[in-house]
């Protein structure tokens, strides 16, 4: 028996270890300074708008604040404050001022997914109520993907795309 069992031993030893990332939470990666690149694409109108984001983000125990300025190429420019609050152990709820309610959060593994509803204004001035539907991955340890379904009405009208990074990284 020991002889069988040596063999798997000494590989376990001589290999490397590789190192297991700590699961995505949004109270330790969105933490101090992050830069993202991303789009929007309104199947609708057949339109691609892309954006760059500067983002500060800080926590209080259970409670977050994570402020976003987005500047689009076309010049727009919009100002978003998040505030989170902690309600059980992998969930959250989520506030901005053009949400209608809340959003609710979910943390499972490495993805978190946000859904909500907002009053958004278009491009061409218009608000409509989209319902948003976001998941974050963790690629790295500097590194998330933000990908969300956009809706009005139940019906698939867009999507959103993000990668942010932390500052320094």
């Amino acid at each position: 028996m020991i002889r069988y069992l040596a063999p798997a031993v000494l590989a376990s030893l001589l290999l490397p270890q590789v190192a297991r990332a700590e699961p995505l939470r949004l109270d330790t990666f969105f933490k101090g300074s992050l830069n993202g690149t991303g789009s929007v694409d309104n199947n609708r109108e057949s339109t691609h708008r892309e954006f760059k984001a500067t983002m500060k983000a800080n926590w209080d125990g259970p409670r977050g604040t994570l402020i976003e300025d987005l500047l689009y190429t076309d010049g727009e420019k919009k100002h978003i404050v998040w505030t989170f609050e902690k309600t059980a152990d992998g969930r959250l709820v989520g506030h901005r001022d053009d949400l209608i309610g809340e959003a609710a959060i979910s943390q499972e593994g490495d993805t978190i997914r946000m859904k909500y509803t907002a009053k958004t204004r278009l491009p061409t001035g218009k608000i409509w109520t989209l319902s948003f539907d976001d998941r974050l991955e963790q690629i790295s340890s500097t590194t998330v993907t933000m990908t969300g379904d956009v809706s009005y009405l139940f019906i698939g009208v867009g999507t959103t795309r993000m990668t942010i990074v932390k500052s320094g990284h």
